[in-house]
């Protein structure tokens, strides 16, 4: 069985996850957010969401503490695999910050030469 975090981030839950089946993504159609390839969510409906997602087969974990999926890198390092596996990033001052969709993509990111995010940036 698939598995999906769900992160709150803010006031909105997101989460970022190729689900290869079109009934399902039509299922959540309202809630994709193409610029930023990710699901948001709105607090009122995560349930409902959470229940689609189980009912498709996927286990659903819902983290609110972000702090083992954060990662850092330089503003000039290359960052396209990492880019790829996150579900929010931002910049602050010469560095990149991203928030990994799963631990898998953090072992990835830290391989690319990423460290360890230990600010609080998306809590």
């Amino acid at each position: 069985m698939a598995s999906i975090n769900i992160f709150k981030l803010h006031d909105i839950y997101i989460f970022k996850q190729y689900l290869g089946d079109p009934g399902l993504f039509k299922q959540l159609g309202d809630y994709y957010n193409g610029p930023n390839y990710r699901f948001e969510i709105p607090p009122a409906d995560l349930e409902k969401i959470q229940d689609i997602l189980q009912a498709a087969g996927y286990d659903v974990n819902v983290v609110e503490d972000l702090t083992e999926f954060r990662v850092t890198i330089g503003r000039f390092q290359k960052h396209k695999e990492i880019l790829k596996n996150s579900v929010e990033f931002e910049e602050v001052g010469d560095d990149k910050i991203f928030l990994m969709k799963d631990k898998e993509a953090v072992e990835m990111a830290l391989s690319q030469g990423a460290t360890k995010y230990e600010g609080d940036l998306f809590s």
